[in-house]
């Protein structure tokens, strides 16, 4: 069985993410597990330079790496900003409004994320041949994925080592293994 493992590049609340990431990359090597696993961050263009090191400094010693990168500026020129609230009738496009001397299109947040960090994800991980996908999501998080640990879809079993972690968790596993979060 071949694992791949993703990180995802969020905007919403990088610290969180950082840490979880920190997090199964050091149960994965706690457990040996590196070697057999292709690590993949997409990059959508959004990270800030902190965040891009910290990353790129996480996975140094990753011997599968791989970083996908995406024009998520460019996805949101052509289809709209993202945003939680769009009317239902524009689900599948992006709505127009207007702002007193401009217009400009709005697109659901969850479309851009998929096309821009979900869907590269999965095309990579297939792509390396992976059976096993394994992901940082917590179930207490506030924007986290339907799938859960053991899930099969498509022929792809989803892992999710901390599923069921707190943040408190994560900070008190990191802490204990000695490795410092970024204080941004």
């Amino acid at each position: 069985q071949k694992t791949a493992y993703e990180i995802k590049e969020c905007d919403w609340s990088s610290d969180v993410c950082s840490s979880d990431l920190m997090a199964v990359l050091q149960l994965w090597r706690a457990r040996g597990l590196l070697e057999e696993t292709m690590v993949i961050w997409v990059d959508a263009g959004g990270a800030v330079p902190e965040l891009e090191q910290y990353i790129l400094e996480a996975v140094a010693d990753v011997p599968h790496f791989r970083r996908v990168r995406t024009d998520a500026a460019g996805w949101i020129d052509r289809h709209g900003i993202p945003s939680d609230i769009v009317p239902a009738w524009a689900f599948v496009g992006s709505a127009k409004a207007v702002s007193q001397s401009f217009e400009y299109s709005v697109a659901p947040s969850s479309i851009c994320c998929f096309r821009n960090i979900m869907e590269p994800l999965h095309q990579a991980a297939i792509a390396s041949g992976a059976t096993v996908i394994v992901r940082g999501t917590r179930r207490d998080e506030k924007k986290k994925s339907i799938i859960r640990d053991g899930d099969v879809v498509e022929g792809l079993t989803f892992r999710n080592p901390i599923e069921n972690w707190s943040a408190f968790d994560v900070e008190h596993y990191l802490a204990g293994q000695g490795i410092a979060i970024p204080d941004w």
